[in-house]
């Protein structure tokens, strides 16, 4: 990916709104396009639309695959992720609190663990350190 297309995705996070607007816009302009293209064919109204639909195929998918053209999704997701799990912490503060000590509990003793380990691996007892 050039420097071009990754400053324009990152400019394009901040500018979401109208890029959905105009994505909505295009997309109802389009299938409008083909609603009169199958009333003009002598279809009824609503059948032209379902048949438009139909050809035009799953709108939110093609909605969703230009959001990962236009954006990072990567960063999407990891931003998604986050407010899920501030949101989670927020509605339980018990069980916060108990999984961020046992967290740090974890971790320090796998750090102290890793460094035991690597002192036998090259040969210096723990008295020595």
């Amino acid at each position: 990916m050039t420097l071009r297309r990754v400053s324009v995705r990152l400019l394009n996070l901040f500018r979401r709104g109208r890029l959905e607007e105009q994505m909505r816009d295009e997309m109802e302009a389009n299938l409008q396009i083909h609603i009169d293209e199958n009333i003009a064919r002598g279809m009824p109204p609503e059948e032209a639309r379902r048949q438009a639909l139909i050809r035009l195929g799953g709108m939110e998918a093609t909605k969703e695959a230009y959001r990962d053209q236009r954006g990072l999704p990567w960063f999407d997701n990891l931003l998604q992720d986050l407010r899920y799990g501030l949101r989670i912490l927020v509605k339980a503060p018990g069980f916060a609190r108990v999984r961020l000590a046992t967290n740090f509990r974890v971790d320090s003793s796998w750090w102290c663990d890793s460094a035991l380990h690597r002192h036998e691996a090259i040969g210096i007892a723990f008295e020595d350190v």
